[in-house]
């Protein structure tokens, strides 16, 4: 569990109270990391959310990032859109708490290349590469490439293809 009072610590050093002690470094780096490496998930999730909200008004979706989120560069807006689209359509699916998991601790940029694949896919794609978090980003991206490639028309048909013969878990939809 992260340290509740990690935001008054953020907020005294930007007062200029820097930590000094290599214990109290140590800890607070940690916690930063921590923070830092699970903040894009959730903030991805917020943006699809309120995408969601603004249905066809993008412009409107597009203002209220920018004027109550900060999120005035657009790519990154869409990233995260993308990304959040994916999640929330995880847990809308069935998709199992592990799988749902492993995808949100991913890093951003291989959520980013999981969320060209549709979302129905993603449970078969994760039991064929159990291993993801271990692959590196060209290899996340090779993989998705190649599962593209077989939903594609000019591919073989799906019913002869791994990710439509891969057998998942039970899946359930509580935390």
């Amino acid at each position: 569990m992260l340290d509740c009072g990690i935001l008054q610590k953020i907020d005294a050093i930007a007062e200029g109270r820097l930590p000094e002690e290599l214990d109290e470094l140590t800890d607070l780096g940690r916690a930063l990391f921590r923070v830092n490496a699970l903040t894009a998930q959730p903030l991805a999730v917020v943006v699809a959310g309120g995408s969601a909200a603004f249905g066809r008004n993008i412009a409107g979706w597009s203002e209220w990032c920018v004027k109550e989120l900060g999120i005035d560069n657009a790519s990154y807006r869409s990233h995260l859109l993308a990304v959040g689209k994916m999640l929330r359509a995880l847990r809308n699916s069935d998709c199992s708490i592990p799988q749902f998991r492993k995808i949100f601790s991913l890093a951003h940029d291989k959520q980013l290349t999981l969320s060209r694949l549709p979302a129905d896919r993603l449970p078969a794609f994760l039991s064929h590469y159990p291993e993801l978090d271990r692959m590196s980003r060209e290899e996340v991206r090779a993989a998705v490439s190649a599962a593209l490639a077989a939903y594609s028309p000019s591919s073989t048909p799906p019913s002869k293809h791994w990710l439509h013969t891969v057998s998942t878990a039970p899946f359930c939809h509580a935390f």
